[in-house]
């Protein structure tokens, strides 16, 4: 306050907005940081629509002339089995037909597993083999304990132990195969299949240790095999 009591303001100073050419820089600017960012989310994206679509192709074209799995006989040789410790073996002959008139399976690489309860007891490979045109090929398994992932029972076979003194057991029985396809002499596919025997029931004597063999279904059919294959 000033003497004799007159007020002195001081004077209010206006400052002029940026130029319009000052946000259009800024907006530029920002334009340019997320640029590179949507370009690669763009691509991304792209990468895998392209992948997908080139993935239901060949699968369409591959899963065309896949062949029929079916369990003809599968028998339990040997099974014992307490409530942490598991003994067996399981031989299993399987039937492979090729349905197509002009197509060709050689398979390279064969391994098979026996489930139960989703836990793998045993395991085997099987020696490369082929099916002609329009053919049927048998192959034996053999599979056993030895080579099981014990490590994932832990021990504990309470159920399979119970399930034995009922008398049926229900395996799973699946493969991983390496197969290739050839159309004449030139063109030549390969990819992997995986082959699911599921539910196989198996019949034991009640109250005793030994052999058990697969049931045959009604009417003497076989037990047919799901395909699935990744290419």
């Amino acid at each position: 306050m000033a003497s004799g009591g007159v007020f002195k303001s001081k004077p209010l100073i206006f400052i002029a907005p940026p130029p319009a050419a000052y946000y259009h820089g800024k907006e530029e600017e920002a334009k340019a940081r997320f640029a590179f960012p949507r370009f690669i989310l763009k691509m991304l994206i792209l990468l895998l629509v392209a992948s997908i679509a080139l993935g239901l192709f060949t699968w369409f074209i591959f899963a065309a002339d896949l062949p029929a799995f079916h369990v003809d006989s599968m028998e339990v040789p040997s099974f014992n089995a307490t409530d942490d410790q598991l003994t067996a073996a399981w031989d299993a002959t399987i039937t492979i037909k090729n349905l197509k008139n002009n197509v060709q399976l050689s398979f390279e690489y064969l391994e098979g597993i026996i489930v139960y309860d989703g836990v793998i007891l045993g395991m085997s490979r099987v020696q490369p083999f082929a099916v002609g045109i329009r053919g049927d090929t048998l192959f034996n398994i053999k599979l056993s304990t030895e080579h099981g992932d014990r490590e994932s029972l832990a021990g504990n076979y309470k159920n399979l132990v119970g399930d034995r003194r009922k008398g049926v057991i229900r395996f799973d029985l699946r493969m991983i195969a390496e197969m290739s396809i050839r159309t004449g002499l030139l063109w030549r596919r390969r990819g992997l299949v995986k082959v699911f025997c599921e539910d196989l029931k198996v019949q034991f004597a009640v109250g005793s240790d030994g052999a058990g063999k697969l049931v045959e279904q009604d009417g003497n059919e076989q037990y047919e095999c799901f395909l699935y294959t990744n290419q």
